[in-house]
């Protein structure tokens, strides 16, 4: 386990940047967005605030904890029913 991952779950909070992020609903995310993010296929989606740094860097905050969080994680963003986009967990920022 990384220090990055460890300090994670001690802060209890995962503001994380994502690589390879792709919107698939909106052309960016310039303004911070509530949304559901899922991290794992059987997580259950979970309140977040996502935005973009001007240079296209994705951001993701969840509202609550989450657990096991690890760089190379795939995370995906809804607006309901509908899938704004995802990416791959590049790391966590305390």
């Amino acid at each position: 386990m990384t220090d990055s991952h460890q300090e994670c779950i001690a802060e209890g909070v995962f503001d994380g940047v994502v690589e390879f992020g792709n919107l698939i609903s909106c052309e960016s995310l310039k303004e911070p967005m509530r949304l559901k993010a899922k991290i794992r296929y059987r997580h259950p989606e979970q309140e977040a605030v996502a935005w973009q740094t001007e240079d296209g860097v994705l951001h993701v905050r969840f509202d609550k904890p989450q657990r096991a969080i690890t760089r190379g994680q795939a995370v995906v963003l809804y607006d309901g029913d509908i899938v704004v986009g995802g990416g791959v967990i590049e790391n966590c920022i305390k």
